[in-house]
């Protein structure tokens, strides 16, 4: 569903480029259950908020549902973003909802 290829995302403040992000490769299965971790300033942010459609990538490829997404529109982002806040949403509440059952 969810494909990074080399994906990069940088910086630019006061002349100064740093990396948020560098060659990342990943997939994310529909369904799948995945962990981030890392130190502070490890990128977890970045990658969650170029993943959701916050913030754009400089370098590499996002495929969603094996489309590209490097010809995106701001627009079109805005609206991948809006089904994936939803989607979210709805399965952070289910879970919530579960939890209290159990």
């Amino acid at each position: 569903m969810l494909r990074l290829k080399k994906v990069s995302k940088f910086y630019y403040n006061k002349g100064i480029v740093a990396s948020g992000i560098n060659n990342v490769s990943l997939n994310f299965e529909l369904g799948e259950f995945v962990v981030i971790t890392g130190e502070s300033g490890s990128g977890k942010s970045t990658l969650l908020n170029v993943i959701s459609g916050l913030d754009s990538y400089e370098e590499g490829e996002m495929y969603i549902n094996d489309l590209e997404t490097s010809h995106y529109r701001e627009s079109d982002f805005e609206d991948y973003s809006d089904w994936f806040t939803d989607e979210t949403i709805e399965k952070i509440m289910y879970l919530i909802y579960f939890k209290h059952i159990i």
